[in-house]
Formats: structure tokens, sequence, C-alpha cells
């Protein structure tokens, strides 16, 4: 190993060690680089132009969203512009030469979440590809990185029924190219970083929701899709009722109550024990930090929450929220009974590439990060109708929309 843990426990506690953190302006990026800045590291930010926007300016428009100044963090802050999926990772020479003498630590955080086969190629480009142009710059004699810190996914186990443990596993089938390509990203790393010393510690996390506390966020996918979904066709039916005669309304059993409330009859079939697991990205950015600080010998973490959420948990957080009737969790043998009306179709039909993480009956083990959490009481809270309330209501304030995207 390139140093002892001794040393590198010593480099983090005077907050010497340098962060280079990729994905510097993704939802998950942005929160981590934030998170370290406020307890006095030294971070790069990695980031490419986009729209017209330097990744200066795509920073700068991120600090703002969190109510910062990127001059508040003086000489701790540095922002590199490139493309991690070039050559060199698109930067100069000098630049590049600057990385290799300068960063202690990566914490790799850029991806690309899609779950569409027609994307395949940038899935694989950076998903996989920008890992082996970072070994590239890992692997040089000259880089002084000791340390590579991989952000995962729990749902690398793809199809797997059982328990899940934190560790490589060969996983044989996927709901996916999203999980496959995690996966294949994580191999290539056990594979390859370890031969030039580097620790590797890979963070798998269940799906990642807004703050908690204040209902923030940037990015609004997995829980937040069937939510945008549902209320579309509330607010599609509940205008044609209001405006336009309701006869489209009347066709899809859609009707508005006395009490101000629509009747919206949509059925979610749940299977036995399905469940989906969340944590909001408060949560998250504080067990990262806790287990970077912590972990000095390599090691893979999952990161999750010990109460899943049902299917009835949702429906019914949705129903209290938006004040809709009909809208429920139902057992297969019902859908089976009563076939799914037209409403239904539709809505399960766009709903279906999450039908894995909505009714997921894969459980994950987190003992090790368990173990280290516990000693500093953090602990993830429990997805309720407050929280639900507050992350839902937030995002429907920015028309679900990122501000710096």
């Amino acid at each position: 190993m390139k140093l002892s843990r001794k040393e590198i426990l010593g480099l983090r506690k005077k907050k010497e060690a340098v962060f280079l953190i990729t994905g510097a302006t993704g939802f998950i990026g942005s929160h981590t680089a934030i998170k370290l800045l406020k307890r006095g590291y030294r971070v790069i930010m990695f980031s490419r132009p986009n729209r017209g926007a330097t990744a200066g300016e795509r920073i700068k428009a991120m600090f703002e969203w969190f109510e910062l100044d990127t001059d508040e963090f003086g000489a701790n802050l540095e922002i590199i512009e490139g493309f991690l999926d070039k050559p060199d990772l698109g930067i100069s020479k000098k630049t590049y030469s600057y990385l290799l003498n300068t960063v202690d630590e990566i914490i790799h955080c850029a991806a690309n979440t899609s779950f569409s086969e027609k994307k395949r190629g940038e899935l694989e480009t950076v998903n996989i590809g920008i890992l082996k142009n970072l070994s590239s710059l890992i692997n040089s004699e000259n880089s002084r990185c000791y340390f590579f810190h991989h952000i995962s996914t729990v749902y690398v186990a793809g199809k797997q029924k059982n328990i899940f443990e934190e560790t490589l596993i060969n996983t044989p089938e996927f709901n996916n190219v999203y999980e496959e390509t995690k996966y294949r990203g994580e191999q290539f790393i056990s594979e390859v970083f370890p031969q030039s010393g580097v620790r590797v510690n890979i963070y798998r996390s269940s799906i990642v929701y807004g703050d908690s506390e204040n209902g923030r966020s940037t990015l609004f996918n997995a829980v937040y899709y069937p939510v945008k979904m549902a209320l579309f066709l509330k607010n599609t039916y509940r205008n044609d009722i209001l405006k336009k005669g309701g006869e489209k309304a009347k066709q899809m059993g859609v009707r508005l109550d006395e009490d101000g409330s629509i009747f919206l009859p949509i059925r979610m079939g749940n299977k036995s024990g399905g469940t989906i697991n969340l944590i909001p990205i408060n949560y998250y950015t504080d067990a990262f930090i806790a287990i970077l600080e912590y972990s000095v010998d390599p090691g893979i973490f999952h990161i999750i929450n010990n109460s899943d959420t049902t299917l009835d948990d949702l429906t019914g957080f949705f129903s209290k929220s938006f004040n809709i009737k009909g809208f429920r969790s139902v057992s297969g043998e019902e859908l089976k009974e009563e076939p799914l009306n037209a409403l239904e179709i539709l809505f399960s039909e766009y709903l279906k590439m999450y039908e894995p993480y909505i009714r997921d009956i894969r459980r994950f083990d987190n003992k090790r990060s368990e173990k280290i959490l516990s000693k500093s009481n953090i602990k993830c809270p429990e997805f309720d109708l407050d929280i639900f309330s507050r992350c839902m209501n937030y995002a429907i304030s920015v028309n679900w929309k990122n501000p710096w995207k």
C-alpha cells in the first residue's frame, strides 16, 4: 500500500488530505462536496461545461442553491473543468500533472443512472469507461493518490432474491443496463485498482431522495416518479371535470366528490413482501463521511434504511397529502379477480421500469456499515407522511427541475 493506516488517519485528522470529486454537480456529488468543505477538507471539484455554462459557472450556481458562496471556502475549493470520458480527462498536460502530484483521495460520484437499453453505449462509457481513464491517473508512477472511494448501488445485486451481503459477488442477471454497468464497474475496480497499491472503498446505497428535514432536492426520479405521474393524471381529469364537462374523466372512472377530493381508481399490485428502500440525502452524506473517516482498510459498505417502506405506505401518504381517494395498493389476487382498468394500464406502463424497486423483494445486509454508524449515532429516519409531504411539495414548487442543470 502507498501509505500506512496511521499516515492516512493522520492526514484526514489534520484535514490535510486533498479530495478530488467527480460528478461534482450531480445530486450525490454536490452534497458530498459541500459536506467535505464544511468539515474543513480541501476539495477539487471536477466538472464538465454544459449548455453554454462553464464548470465554474455551474458550480457557482450549485453553491447558490445551497445558499453558500464559493469564496467562503477560499483555497480549500478548486474547480477543474474537463471531460472524464476523454483521454487524460480532457485536460492539459500541466493540469493532469497537477492532479497526479496533488490528489490524495478520489471520490467517484459521476454516473449515468438511465435504465434505457437504448442508451447502453452511454452507460458503458460513463459507468465503466470513465473508470478506465481514472485508473490511468491512479496507476501512474507519479500519482500520489492512495484511496479511491467508488459510489455504487445496492442494486448491483441484480435479480438475486437472497440477502445481499457487503462483498463482491457474481451476479448472473440484471433488471436493466444501469444495474449491469454499475456491477461491471465494481468488477473492474476490484481487479485493477489494488494492483497499484490504492485502497478502495465501495459505497452501495439504496434509493436516495431529498433532504428529510427541509424536502429540498435536485433530483426527482425513483420515488418521485410515480407521484409526479399520479398528480399529472389527477390534475388532467380534475381540469376535464371543472372546465370541459368531465366526459373523459367519466370514461376513466374518475370523479370529483362533494368534499373536494378526487376519486382516482388506480390499484397498484404488490408482490408478497415487496417494499422500497429509501434514504434521504442528508443521512447518506452523514453516513458516507463517517465511513470514509473511520474506514482505512478497503471494504464494501451498504448505506440503506433498516425500515423499508411498503406500497401501502406510499399510496396512503399520497392520498392524504393530495386529497385523493381510490389510489391504493392491493394483492395480486385481487387484480386477477378484477382486471386492470384503462387508467391502471396507463399508470402501470408508465411505472414499468421502476417495478423492481417499488415492489422489491431483495434484502441488503449492512452489518459493516452499521458497526461504524452506530458509534457515531447516525440513524436513518423512517420515511413517513411528514417527510413525504415535505419532499413532494418541494418538488412541485420547483416544477420537478434541477435549477442549475
